[in-house]
């Protein structure tokens, strides 16, 4: 045995720091059998401490998403905001200059700065070319049941049928093509075609 005063012949009077700074031909059995208990246990708990810290890094991730993606969700309600009082502002006419009151966006000429475009399923949809605001064919399947559902679907057809109505000087574009046709008098049919283009707005 050792005489290195930092070797303990006890094992149990021995600390982990000295067990493991030890020369391993100077430890009993059982001083190894605690020399590797220890191992193990440190082992484990560097494991441990490397699976908290992964844990922990992918939470910061989810975090730093989840602020991306509320930050993003922000800027895509005040860009709809902000277009939609541009789009409230804009008389849709042609004239005027600029972008300050009365300029461009308040235009004053007796034609109208509308494009209509027939869709290949035969709905006319119009988009202004100076705001970029879009009329669509309104259904009342779109809108909530009950009056105040009532209320905005007369609301959202009147505006449609000014749209359509509205005089422009500019050339229609489109040709129908094909149509979507149902046994239920077509029911499904323009269904389905609202379906696929209610996200849709005329570029």
């Amino acid at each position: 045995m050792s005489n290195d005063p930092k070797i303990v012949n006890d094992p149990k009077q021995m600390t982990a720091d000295q067990l493991l700074s030890a020369n391993i031909d100077d430890l009993t059995n059982e001083q190894l059998d605690r020399r590797a208990a220890i191992v193990r246990a440190r082992k484990e708990e560097m494991d441990l401490q490397d699976i908290k810290e992964r844990l922990d890094e992918r939470s910061n991730k989810r975090n730093t998403k989840s602020q991306e993606f509320f930050s993003r969700g922000r800027e895509l309600v005040r860009t709809k905001k902000n277009q939609e009082q541009v789009q409230a502002a804009c008389r849709h006419q042609k004239g005027g200059r600029g972008n300050e009151p009365g300029g461009f966006l308040r235009g004053n000429d007796a034609n109208h700065s509308l494009i209509k475009h027939t869709l290949p399923t035969n709905e006319l949809w119009i988009r202004c070319s100076r705001c970029g605001k879009t009329w669509r064919p309104k259904y009342r399947e779109e809108f909530p049941v009950g009056a105040a559902g009532d209320a905005e679907f007369s609301k959202a057809k009147e505006e449609y049928n000014w749209a359509v109505q509205a005089n422009t000087d500019n050339s229609p574009s489109g040709s129908i093509t094909f149509q979507w046709s149902s046994d239920d008098n077509n029911v499904t049919a323009r269904k389905f075609v609202r379906d696929v283009m209610k996200d849709v707005n005329l570029k």
